[in-house]
């Protein structure tokens, strides 16, 4: 790792290759022992991939939808998951965060946002990020994922038959009396 100056410029920069890829950068400290710590550190994060995205932009999470969308149509999965990712992602469309940067989301953006429906449909987005997310970082594209957490879902505790369907549409068919 080489630690140098720039001319006109009162930081310290750096410079070190990784897997055979270059990190260039300045470190923004003037004191040299503190852009040797930062730099140590940015040089540990990326040996260790937790940094895999050094010097480049993550990704909108709109503009990732397109390869993730043909991703979910060739991939190797039952059409019912297809279908599922692909709902996931109609109802994530409709929020503020298909704006963001995939890098800068956490778990409180995260958190925060509402879709219309019952649980079931709050955790088909939910998991339809969750899924994003994680190939974004497979793929090399962010560092690291927040956590999300699921609403519980609530399933049904009774299940009508023909006969007590027939006669609840024909109580509910009767005129309301007045009271």
């Amino acid at each position: 790792m080489e630690l140098f100056k720039r001319k006109n410029s009162k930081c310290w920069w750096y410079d070190f290759a990784v897997r055979g890829e270059r990190y260039r950068g300045s470190t923004k400290e003037t004191n040299k022992t503190a852009a040797q710590a930062k730099a140590a550190r940015l040089l540990t994060d990326i040996a260790e991939s937790r940094n895999l995205h050094c010097g480049k932009k993550a990704p909108l999470l709109s503009n990732f939808a397109d390869r993730f969308l043909v991703y979910v149509v060739n991939a190797k999965l039952a059409d019912n998951s297809k279908r599922y990712l692909q709902c996931g992602w109609k109802l994530l469309e409709q929020t503020r965060i298909i704006g963001m940067r995939m890098s800068n989301i956490r778990t409180e953006d995260i958190d925060a946002l509402t879709f219309p429906g019952s649980a079931y449909n709050v955790n088909c987005a939910l998991k339809t990020l969750r899924r994003m997310l994680n190939l974004a970082h497979e793929w090399g594209l962010i560092g690291g994922v927040p956590r999300i957490k699921l609403m519980k879902e609530i399933g049904r505790s009774i299940r009508l038959d023909e006969e007590a369907e027939r006669k609840l549409l024909a109580y509910a068919r009767q005129p309301l009396r007045a009271t």
